[in-house]
């Protein structure tokens, strides 16, 4: 009997050059019939009750986000095929060419949840406040591909040049860290924003979540490797912690995977941890 998969395309995703017929050639070339839904707002309603053995995301990192309460719903097999422009999850497990994601070895990947706003939020990728959520809240639409990332990464720099910095009181597990900080990510995987690798050794499947700080003592320091080649781990604070808490005050920016939060009436207290594990697999 065929399997079936769910092929969700977002054919606007990077630079658009995968069209619908490449993708389900390559998916029948590994054994299943494709059942192709585009998106391009809203997942549809229909997915919830599409019959599937597997779910294949063909995006980018935003695709995925879309897809994450959809994918836990169903809680079947993931395939990823990046197509986006930074690609964050997919390069954060391996998965370098679009079909790579269609033969990977299986894996898992952890879902944070985010608790403390008007209803709990998964994310994939990370949660963070600051200057890279300041970039998503100011980036303007514009060429895809190295283009796009390189002009991320000069309005980070300009973005972490110009800002004031914040002091929440940021506890991980037991420990307590009140800094004036100008970057705080608690991430799932090791990429984050225009494809910065800022947890190195995060391991998506670890039960734990990686959280990468840069100070305001340690600005000159982070820009400079911004500005430079990249190839050594960026210079800032480390930790992992399975639990982040953070008193957040609206003083600066918040963003969830993709999503800008917007600026709440007071103090809030948000609080991460990992609460689901996805297959990333397309089974045999």
């Amino acid at each position: 009997m065929s399997r079936h998969a769910i092929l969700v395309h977002k054919s606007s995703a990077g630079s658009g050059n995968h069209s619908r017929g490449q993708l389900e050639r390559q998916i029948r070339l590994r054994g299943y019939r494709p059942l192709y839904v585009p998106l391009t707002g809203h997942p549809p309603p229909r997915l919830g009750i599409l019959p599937a053995d597997a779910v294949i995301v063909a995006g980018g990192d935003g695709t995925l986000r879309a897809m994450l309460p959809h994918l836990l719903a169903r809680d079947l097999p993931v395939a990823i095929l990046p197509l986006g422009t930074a690609n964050n999850v997919a390069r954060s497990l391996g998965i370098m060419t679009p079909f790579d994601g269609l033969d990977m070895p299986g894996r898992g990947m952890d879902v944070g949840l985010l608790k403390g706003l008007s209803a709990p939020r998964p994310f994939v990728e990370s949660t963070g406040l600051g200057a890279i959520a300041g970039l998503l809240r100011r980036e303007a639409e514009g060429p895809s591909g190295e283009d796009k990332l390189q002009r991320g990464r000069r309005a980070l720099a300009e973005e972490l040049a110009a800002m004031a910095p914040f002091t929440p009181r940021l506890q991980l597990d037991d420990e307590v860290l009140e800094e004036r900080f100008l970057i705080v990510e608690v991430l799932n995987v090791s990429h984050a924003g225009p494809s910065l690798v800022l947890a190195p050794d995060a391991d998506p499947a670890d039960g734990h979540l990686d959280v990468f700080c840069v100070t305001m003592d340690g600005r000159d320091s982070f820009l400079a490797w911004l500005q430079g080649d990249r190839m050594s781990p960026p210079p800032g604070l480390r930790r992992r912690a399975r639990r982040v808490r953070i008193l957040w005050d609206g003083r600066c920016d918040l963003r969830i995977d993709d999503q800008f939060v917007p600026q709440p009436e007071g103090p809030v207290r948000v609080e991460m941890s990992i609460a689901r594990r996805l297959v990333v697999d397309l089974p045999r």
